[in-house]
């Protein structure tokens, strides 16, 4: 154990000074940018709160939930009620209500609303395999805090067709399997909708066992758009933040289209302990390498001269449970490979999702 903590702690202090140059979840709680420096080298992220109250009534084959969340992190208050048949095919309905308070276009703060409904229908797995189709039927604007303005608002309706591959397992703390999923988005025009757009969306992750408790997950996923004009923000892509680009701010470039790419190396640097501190159980300490490279573009994303963001850093990650209640707390150092990029510091104390 002493043994594999010092090997990560050589390997991620090399990472960092090596690059500085260039089912209901009831309370969690993760990080948010404020613009804190914790010295003239390092941006610091202080952690700021998300709350999620869930309640669910499942009554014979019909199942009822109802979720309220505060999302510190994205600055955004989301609400809403679904209705699921749970027998085959498992339709259902939801409808809901989003608002982001501070969300950042273009380096400005915006409020941006969506409040609709969707209707979708999912199949059964077969050898690892799921097809689902969803409607949605949405009203939203976005305005400007800056120039009290309406930048963009409309009818956005959506048609979604996902086909699911998830062949993911897990022993002694080691992932191994793949996980991936095609989607086509088509804006509809019918029953009153503004944007007509058609997208593609491809996410693929890759997990290899190294070792017992050590894993490798590889990361692919690309957004394409099929159509380059009336395109609504909300389905436009962004890089930067907690989980995508680790090393530049939140949201700091935006584009109709997406190209990314990380490879996460997982490692359990203590597994789980029996010994219990009050309500507390030890299940995990664990670290994470990761690399991360990645643009945004339009629809010539592929031959397009952006620039490609890269990332590099490394995190440990503490799980723990109270009573029946998982949580877990960790930290993130990532550095931009950019040489007027400082290295920045996340925080996170979250329940699972």
């Amino acid at each position: 154990m002493i043994k594999s903590i010092a090997i990560f702690a050589m390997l991620c202090f090399s990472i960092t000074t090596n690059n500085c140059y260039a089912d209901d979840e009831l309370f969690g709680v993760h990080v948010k940018q404020i613009g804190v420096k914790a010295s003239p080298d390092l941006s610091f992220i202080a952690p700021d709160g998300i709350a999620h109250i869930g309640l669910n009534k499942t009554i014979d084959t019909s199942r009822f939930d109802l979720d309220v969340k505060y999302n510190g992190f994205e600055s955004k208050i989301e609400s809403g009620i679904k209705y699921t048949y749970t027998d085959f095919p498992y339709p259902n309905v939801s409808f809901y209500d989003s608002v982001a308070f501070e969300k950042i276009y273009l380096q400005k703060k915006y409020l941006e609303r969506i409040k609709g409904g969707a209707i979708g229908v999912s199949s059964p797995k077969f050898y690892n395999l799921s097809l689902s189709t969803l409607a949605k039927f949405e009203d939203y604007f976005t305005a400007s805090f800056e120039e009290s303005i309406y930048l963009d608002k409309g009818t956005l309706n959506t048609a979604i067709i996902s086909l699911a591959l998830d062949s993911v397992t897990e022993t002694n703390n080691t992932k191994q399997g793949i996980k991936s999923s095609l989607n086509y988005k088509k804006g509809l025009t019918y029953f009153g909708g503004d944007y007509d757009f058609a997208k593609l969306e491809l996410n693929n992750t890759l997990y290899l066992p190294i070792s017992s408790g050590q894993d490798l997950a590889i990361k692919f996923s690309l957004g394409y758009p099929l159509t380059s004009k009336n395109i609504p923000l909300p389905e436009t892509y962004s890089i930067g933040g907690y989980n995508i680009i680790r090393g530049i701010g939140q949201d700091e470039l935006r584009g109709k289209g997406i190209i990314l790419f990380n490879t996460d190396y997982n490692i359990s640097l203590v597994g789980k302990m029996e010994k219990e501190w009050f309500w507390f159980s030890w299940k995990e300490l664990a670290g994470v390498l990761f690399f991360d490279v990645g643009k945004v573009g339009d629809e010539n994303i592929f031959v397009s001269h952006e620039k490609y963001r890269t990332s590099t850093g490394c995190g440990l990650v503490l799980k723990l449970s109270a009573r029946d209640y998982p949580f877990q707390i960790g930290a993130i150092l990532a550095q931009a490979l950019e040489t007027e990029r400082k290295p920045i510091l996340y925080l996170n104390f979250s329940t699972p999702w």
